[in-house]
């Protein structure tokens, strides 16, 4: 079973990330692909976005805990969802 897929966009912004990832949910919504271990059977997407500039002696690990922080939001808010880690320090604008 995929559980997660990570994808690192280079000089996009958070608002930017966000909005590929709900075109992402609105493409795959409805399309009732089959997922034999999911509830209901069938394949739903949550994404989690965060971006950020690192600044000297930060570690990639800052980001993708972000990322996986806003993920787990996104699955809170439901199915379909994506959802931007709210955290200035992490996010580039």
């Amino acid at each position: 079973m995929l559980h997660g897929v990570r994808c690192w966009c280079k000089g996009w912004n958070a608002d930017s990330a966000l909005a590929m990832g709900r075109r992402v949910c609105e493409a795959l919504e409805g399309q009732d692909l089959p997922h034999a271990q999911a509830p209901g059977g069938q394949l739903t997407v949550s994404i989690g976005v965060a971006a950020w500039t690192p600044k000297p002696g930060e570690s990639a690990v800052q980001l993708l805990r972000a990322a996986d922080a806003a993920l787990y939001r996104a699955k809170q808010l439901g199915r379909w969802m994506a959802d931007r880690r709210q955290t200035s320090r992490l996010i580039s604008r």
